[in-house]
């Protein structure tokens, strides 16, 4: 990834960015990171998570069905607060 933007500039060389890329720019843009996986790929992800400042991994339901339940416990365990775009228009 470069300076001037989000542009990963390895991709001549390697597949991706390493996980001290990702946690480097997780922690410069500021964002949290929820690893929404099923039970099987938990153990993982997990051990992902702890090398990535700012993220967690949560259990998805085969069919996904609580994924947005996932997101809104995050949000209010980690105090994030939530950005309503449309909000603001409906405001004026």
């Amino acid at each position: 990834m470069t300076k001037e933007g989000n542009a990963y500039t390895q991709s001549g060389s390697l597949d991706y960015p390493s996980i001290a890329q990702v946690n480097a720019k997780v922690k410069e843009e500021n964002v949290f990171v929820i690893f929404a996986v099923t039970e099987e790929h938990v153990p993982l992800y997990t051990k992902l998570a702890g090398r990535i400042d700012g993220s967690a991994t949560r259990t998805l339901k085969e069919d996904s069905e609580n994924v947005v339940e996932l997101v809104e416990q995050e949000y209010k365990v980690n105090a994030i607060l939530p950005v309503h775009p449309l909000k603001h228009v409906m405001d004026s």
